[in-house]
């Protein structure tokens, strides 16, 4: 499967609206799966496609707070960090062990953003 193709399943995954459905399903209604030969091959694509647009999903969020730390609005800040833990917990049963570490570090960051927040209203 080549990029552009499995970017385009990425973005059809990312516009299914239930995670419910089970994957022989998915397997015939994407396009983009349907053609491949073995069933093996399309859960490995289905898999890395699931991966990839959790993984855009938690990078939005962080992006969007780098995004209000670097216009200084604290208000935004203060809102984003205390919802972001939240959104790890909502992908918490999502993650692969090197993806929960990665949480991990970010929560980190977190902590010392909040700290670097606080210490800036100081001054």
């Amino acid at each position: 499967m080549d990029q552009c193709t499995f970017e385009g399943l990425v973005n059809e995954v990312t516009g299914w609206w239930s995670q419910d459905v089970p994957d022989w399903i998915r397997f015939m209604d994407s396009d983009r799966l349907r053609y491949l030969d073995n069933v093996s091959e399309k859960r490995k694509w289905l898999r890395k496609a699931k991966v990839e647009n959790l993984r855009k999903a938690i990078q939005e969020r962080v992006d969007a707070i780098v995004e209000a730390w670097e216009i200084e609005d604290d208000l935004l800040i203060n809102v984003l960090m205390a919802t972001f833990p939240e959104d790890l917990k909502a992908y918490k049963n999502k993650l692969t062990s090197a993806q929960r570490q990665m949480a991990l570090h970010l929560q980190t960051v977190q902590r010392i953003l909040s700290s670097a927040s606080a210490f800036r209203l100081e001054q």
